[in-house]
């Protein structure tokens, strides 16, 4: 993991911390192959053919069915930041 992806989550963390929204959302991982995440009531969906770019932390991770994840969204994709818990 870079220097810079322990900055970011620190920061979001500092964010979420103050009562501010810190621009991440969660999403869930639904499928492996290809690795598609999407939000609880599915109204979003990025699959990683198409709208889906991980971080290196991110793609350091074991993707399962259900892992949860911090987000952000940008325009029509999405910026996997990494696994929320184990």
């Amino acid at each position: 993991m870079s220097s810079y992806d322990v900055a970011l989550a620190r920061r979001l963390k500092r964010l979420s911390r103050a009562g501010k929204d810190p621009g991440w959302r969660e999403l869930r991982c639904e499928a492996t192959s290809p690795l598609t995440f999407a939000s609880g009531d599915g109204s979003l969906l990025f699959t990683a053919d198409a709208s889906l770019v991980l971080t290196a932390a991110a793609a350091s991770r074991t993707w399962q069915t259900g892992d949860r994840a911090a987000v952000l969204l940008a325009g029509n994709g999405v910026l996997v930041l990494d696994k929320i818990g184990g």
